[in-house]
């Protein structure tokens, strides 16, 4: 049976490597189709189309609390629901401006231009000027702390790494992988009380239970290649889009819009697809640049710690690192604030859009120690993604206000949406129902269009 990709044999094993956690797995149709693949969270996505109204989180905690107390009543929708499945389908002739961006074998994505059919028309924006990397880093001359806690980093109490591997044992709910263990932790220690934690696991879904505080309280820690297993273990939440397994494309089909991201593949709900990479930089770096390129560089930029983060700080103190290192990360996560900046040094996950009803979710995963720098932005779906659906997560409330007379993300969801009113007042009970209508559709389509060929 061919693999989820249409791969053939040898390029998929290539992707698969020798890590025996994938190549035993089932790569087929069946392991995303049945099962928790299949299944929506239709209660997160709803609260969450329905709090993304709201800038303040008072106002919006007060909604949801009116809104628990409304009595359940079913709307009808007037609207053809088929108009917001949001899956593209280029045209038969495009212009291929690259058919790497990345100039790695293992993950080649092309990237194209679907906005004019003639090559004298063709118009590359300087939004495609930037060096690709496979993953962030530090400025060693810009960046002394984070240099600073790298370096302390590397003293073995500072380290946190297994050696699962060496004993033939797996890491995750492994009790004694250090690894693990700090997984485990963070997550008790960052979810909100009686939530439903997400699970960091290489393969299995990473699913959100509360709409609020998503990018904070959802942090896990992975293996990685300093570890025995070398992170080619079922703790690793990273494994997946480091083996770059799912096929992405980048296109532009609009002269508004700047480029998208699709795949040409179902991924189901829960899954890491990329890493968002770039440079980690102190925020208060950012603000000396000029205001042109300040605005430019804001566009861009996720936040990937929290200032005066008193949280984390309590965290780090349950942990046995040596006191000048604890000093310097307690430092750290005091008085500073620090991104991920993908404007000069990026990837494909810069490319991913705006949505006022999006399919991803950015998560922080630390791997080997736990100052800034061991941070990784990883854009896990919250839905499943059908073939040819763009990328999306939402910017956040302010860029949410600028685009609130523009947006073009075609959601049902969309704060421009042109079409009708109708879902701007739908309470959230409503909404999931809508969210489910729209998922039925996209999967009866996909049934028919690739399961049935």
């Amino acid at each position: 049976m061919m693999n989820i990709y249409g791969m053939n044999g040898g390029s998929f094993s290539r992707k698969l490597g020798k890590v025996k956690l994938l190549q035993n797995e089932n790569w087929t149709n069946e392991r995303f189709m049945g099962g928790g693949a299949r299944k929506i969270n239709l209660r997160f996505l709803a609260l969450k189309t329905f709090l993304a109204r709201f800038s303040e989180a008072e106002v919006a905690h007060t909604a949801l609390e009116m809104d628990d107390k409304k009595k359940k009543k079913d709307v009808k929708v007037k609207s053809d629901l088929q108009d917001y499945l949001n899956q593209y389908k280029p045209p038969d002739q495009r212009i291929l401006i690259t058919e790497n961006i990345t100039f790695n074998e293992l993950d080649q994505i092309p990237v194209y231009c679907d906005v004019t059919e003639k090559l004298e028309d063709l118009v590359i924006p300087e939004r495609l000027a930037f060096d690709y990397v496979d993953c962030s880093f530090v400025n060693k001359e810009l960046e002394p702390d984070l240099v600073k806690a790298i370096k302390m980093s590397e003293k073995e109490s500072n380290q946190i790494i297994c050696d699962c591997a060496v004993h033939d044992l797996l890491c995750y709910e492994n009790v004694n992988c250090p690894c693990f263990k700090t997984n485990k932790a963070m997550r008790e220690h960052f979810s909100e009380k009686n939530s439903k934690q997400s699970a960091f696991h290489s393969l299995n879904p990473i699913l959100i239970s509360s709409p609020f505080n998503i990018a904070y309280e959802n942090c896990g820690f992975a293996c990685s290649d300093e570890c025995a297993c070398e992170g080619k273990c079922d703790n690793n939440s990273l494994l997946i889009p480091h083996r770059y397994l799912f096929p992405l494309e980048i296109y532009r089909n609009d002269i508004d819009m700047g480029f998208l991201v699709r795949s040409p593949v179902f991924i189901p709900a829960g899954t890491p697809v990329m890493e968002y990479t770039g440079e980690i930089v102190d925020y208060e770096r950012l603000r000396k640049l000029d205001k042109f390129d300040f605005e430019e560089h804001k566009s861009y930029i996720l936040k990937c710690t929290y200032e005066d983060d008193a949280v984390f700080r309590e965290f780090l103190k349950t942990l046995n690192f040596t006191k000048d290192y604890e000093k310097l990360l307690l430092k750290l996560y005091t008085n500073k604030n620090f991104y991920i900046d993908p404007t000069n040094f990026g990837n494909v996950g810069r490319m991913a859009a705006h949505s006022c009803c999006p399919n991803l979710e950015v998560l922080r995963v630390y791997r080997k120690s736990l100052s800034p720098a061991h941070v990784s932005l990883i854009m896990v779906t919250i839905e499943d993604v059908y073939p040819g659906t763009p990328f999306s997560f939402d910017y956040g409330p302010e860029y949410a206000e600028k685009l609130k007379d523009y947006c073009k993300c075609g959601t049902f969801a969309c704060r421009n949406n042109q079409k009708t009113d109708e879902f701007k007042n739908m309470d959230s009970h409503n909404l999931s129902l809508v969210i489910e209508k729209i998922h039925k559709l996209r999967h009866q389509a996909y049934k028919k269009e690739v399961l049935r060929k």
